[in-house]
């Protein structure tokens, strides 16, 4: 496990350049990039030479506050868990880049992000990952119905086993629910909780959806 920032990146390069043998043994890998970076980013300038020495990494995690881009991540391409973590995408475009670049991702998970609009999403889907079963957005601010659009329509939702999105505003519940509806048998649990203001009370209570999909009747706990 290493966990590399903008203060020891250069050290790191150049110990994998004297010692080649380090890099196969790197199986978890922690970036931190913080906000007082400004443009290009120590990630954008050094990760895609690191990368080819680094060939096993199967878990990325992302924090610091800070904007990250996709294209120095995806030159990761073992990497089978994603986990961003407080820090900030540069465009939906990035964050969709970022979903579909690993062939073999089997897990997003998100806490505190923040993905910054897009006029449209032009990504396509390459990696084809039919092994990719989670995904998770805990407080995570992003265009529900941008996103939500792009995945039915790249076909990204096809092998979701775990959903959940907690909290989400009552404007995104529909996005989610046709997302929802499109991943068919494969989904076997999800999680929403709705965000709403103070004066329409607190605790729910047990409420009911109906699946499209499925046509069945499935309970949801819904907290405000």
């Amino acid at each position: 496990s290493v966990s590399l920032h903008l203060k020891n990146g250069d050290k790191f390069a150049r110990l994998l350049e004297e010692a080649p043998a380090v890099g196969p043994c790197v199986r978890e890998l922690h970036l931190t990039v913080s906000q007082q970076e400004q443009g290009r980013s120590w990630v954008d300038r050094l990760l895609p030479d690191m990368a080819p020495a680094l060939p096993n990494v199967a878990a990325l995690h992302m924090r610091g506050k800070g904007i990250y881009r996709a294209a120095p991540l995806a030159t990761l391409q073992s990497v089978r868990s994603i986990y961003i973590w407080g820090c900030e995408i540069e465009s939906i475009n990035e964050f969709c880049t970022i979903m579909s670049s690993f062939p073999h991702l089997e897990g997003m998970y998100t806490n505190e992000m923040f993905v910054y609009r897009s006029k449209e999403i032009t990504v396509k889907n390459t990696a084809q990952p039919d092994n990719f079963k989670t995904l998770v957005f805990n407080s995570a601010r992003i265009d529900p119905g941008q996103l939500g659009e792009w995945m039915i329509r790249e076909n990204i939702q096809k092998s979701l086993e775990y959903f959940a999105c907690c909290p989400i505003q009552q404007v995104g519940v529909p996005p989610m629910s046709a997302l929802m509806a499109a991943m068919g048998p494969a989904l076997k649990h999800y999680k929403i909780a709705l965000i709403g203001l103070v004066a329409q009370g607190g605790f729910i209570g047990e409420c009911r959806f109906e699946s499209s999909c499925t046509q069945r009747l499935i309970p949801v706990r819904v907290c405000l």
